[in-house]
């Protein structure tokens, strides 16, 4: 376990809390607090999705020119920056009296950490501003993401379970739980989280998708189906929403369609190298094993330690009568992958 996880484990009792499987969401919106906005930001929810947020619920306080220098340093997106210039705001007060100086600037120095991959300051910064603000909802769903990345799906779960408990209707937090739940392959709680999602920002793309990853998981591939579309609908630019599609219709035996889908999420993201495996492992079924070698070379390029990459390339290598690199290959697996199956 690296550092900043046994920072949050030890320190913040994370692991200790308790375990929802679903929770409703509250009875009606509030204005966004500007603390809020900054969590939201730095919890990598999607930039679409927080303008939806900011439209549906509008904002608790006006900004300014010392919260715009936060949202910089947040590395803020360009829509969020816009839809806050024009949002509604309910309750006139500045950014610094209504969220607390301290607590703004330690989650825009969180986001900005994470930003450029410095889990272990990005914890620290949240530390700082927990020890300010002891039970903050807005540094726990930050934290929760933290941990999510780092696919520690018990303490994620915990995390958002405690942004619910202190704000029932906290934005976004019942999405980031959807998911959790699907990775932790309980598809019923993953669905009902994003359907409590929904209900709160129908406009959720990412509630969309994850609906229906929960969908796919529990084998309804047609109402599945259907979510994604919402999702692209809403976001089309959406690597993660078109690469799941891709899924879908693979699982589903459409592989035309997941071919397509797979290169749209190319596309838009050509480093994504799970596409790329996925991509080549569908050529390969359709026979052009080809096209699905430069595929997997590509996938195991920009990702070496992808174990199941590796291994389709030796496999297709092998199935392709390129015998010499196909030894090569598995003797390379079996260097770097000492425990795998592959090597016992």
């Amino acid at each position: 376990m690296i550092r900043y996880l046994a920072l949050f484990a030890a320190i913040l009792g994370l692991f200790g809390a308790s375990v929802d499987n679903c929770r409703a969401a509250g009875p009606e919106s509030k204005p966004l607090r500007a603390s809020e906005v900054l969590s939201l930001i730095a919890g990598k929810v999607l930039p679409e999705d927080i303008v939806a947020d900011i439209a549906a619920d509008h904002l608790a306080f006006r900004p300014d020119d010392y919260y715009r220098g936060l949202l910089k340093t947040a590395d803020a997106d360009p829509k969020v920056i816009a839809a806050l210039d024009s949002a509604q705001v309910d309750i006139e007060q500045t950014p610094e009296a209504e969220s607390g100086k301290d607590l703004l600037e330690g989650l825009a120095d969180a986001a900005s950490a994470m930003n450029s991959g410095k889990k272990d300051q990005a914890a620290q910064y949240l530390k700082a501003a927990l020890a300010i603000s002891l039970n903050s909802p807005d540094c726990y769903f930050v934290v929760g993401q933290l941990l999510l990345d780092e696919e520690q799906w018990l303490g994620a779960q915990t995390a958002y379970n405690h942004v619910l408990a202190e704000d029932a209707d906290y934005p976004d937090a019942l999405t980031k739980l959807s998911y959790v739940f699907y990775r932790e392959d309980d598809g019923e709680s993953a669905l009902q989280n994003a359907e409590a999602a929904l209900k709160q920002n129908p406009d959720s793309a990412e509630s969309h998708k994850n609906a229906a990853l929960a969908l796919e998981k529990l084998r309804q591939f047609d109402a599945a189906e259907k979510e994604y579309q919402s999702s692209l609908r809403l976001k089309s630019d959406y690597t993660f929403a078109r690469y799941d599609l891709g899924n879908l219709y693979r699982e589903s035996g459409q592989p035309d369609k997941a071919i397509e889908q797979y290169r749209k999420a190319l596309t838009l993201n050509p480093d994504y190298a799970p596409a790329h495996n996925n991509l080549g492992y569908t050529l390969q079924m359709k026979g052009d094993l080809g096209d699905a070698i430069r595929e997997y070379r590509e996938a195991t390029r920009l990702d070496p330690s992808a174990l199941d990459a590796r291994q389709n390339l030796a496999y297709a290598l092998e199935e392709n009568g390129m015998y010499g690199p196909a030894v090569k290959e598995y003797r390379q697996i079996e260097e770097d992958f000492p425990n795998s199956s592959m090597c016992h």
